[in-house]
């Protein structure tokens, strides 16, 4: 498992998603072991955001992380919340989704946004607290780095 400095979190953020280094820092950080080496493709090809299942987590509480990675074809990260949310919610859903949660890049080729969805009954996400949007090249990250850091120290 590799440790990761200030420096190496703050140059994956402020660029443009790079799946390999996100994919380092899911097995890395998150104990992905189920990770694809080509993403999957479940969306349609006449839909507006083009949706890739990349693996998933089993933690060791006996949960189940969806791992997933968007295409944002139209429009801006940084401006669409909520509905960048929905787009997974049919996968974590208590009572029939496949995941309790999951981790999704929603990608627009300029910035990408970094979100953990949760709708366990009394655990569910505020769409805006576990979310962060990366690739401004000027921006420090430091809450990000932080986080990821005490994330990387347990």
């Amino acid at each position: 498992m590799a440790n990761y400095t200030t420096e190496q979190f703050r140059s994956i953020f402020q660029n443009k998603f790079n799946r390999e280094a996100w994919k380092a820092i899911v097995v890395d950080i998150f104990g992905a072991h189920k990770v694809r080496s080509d993403n999957e493709r479940f969306t349609d090809p006449d839909e507006p955001e083009t949706g890739f299942y990349m693996g998933v987590i089993d933690t060791p509480d006996h949960y189940r992380v969806g791992l997933f990675y968007y295409k944002i074809n139209t429009g801006s990260v940084a401006h669409k919340k909520v509905g960048l949310r929905n787009l997974v919610k049919r996968f974590i859903n208590q009572n029939w989704g496949e995941f309790d949660a999951a981790i999704v890049v929603f990608d627009d080729g300029k910035e990408w946004r970094l979100s953990f969805v949760c709708d366990i009954k009394e655990e569910a996400t505020a769409p805006k607290r576990f979310t962060f949007v990366f690739g401004e090249h000027d921006n420090f990250y430091r809450t990000a780095i932080e986080r990821f850091s005490i994330l990387q120290g347990l």
